[in-house]
């Protein structure tokens, strides 16, 4: 899987009611939903924003403006935790195909064999 980046962000909003921040953060490509879930649910954090909204190529977090910063450094630390268990997930998902392409072959040729055998019969 190609990785997923940030590219830019800019504030789009300010809530008026909660005084919070809404910022748009750019990234490479649209992201799988797996990977969407990896980002709402880190492995590890400090700073979580208040809100995560994926739409397309982008997330929309809200935040406090005086942690904005940390905010997006936090995000890029999400970004790339995904990115890490996207991939162990594609990979284990590419291993149970395997597997499960070798049973089924195994299985044919188990059948062929018993097919062979009572042709003779």
């Amino acid at each position: 899987m190609l990785a997923v980046k940030r590219l830019g962000q800019e504030v789009i909003g300010i809530d008026d009611s909660t005084g919070l921040v809404e910022i748009n953060i750019k990234l490479s490509h649209q992201p799988e939903y797996e990977w969407e879930e990896f980002v709402k649910n880190p492995t590890e954090w400090s700073i979580k924003p208040r809100t995560i909204t994926f739409l397309g190529n982008s997330i929309v977090i809200t935040c406090e403006e005086e942690k904005i910063e940390k905010t997006l450094e936090w995000m890029d630390k999400y970004i790339t935790q995904a990115n890490i268990a996207y991939d162990k997930l594609i990979q284990e998902k590419e291993r149970k195909r395997k597997e499960m392409e070798a049973k089924k072959e195994q299985k044919i040729k188990e059948i062929q064999k018993l097919n062979e055998k009572i042709q003779n019969f």
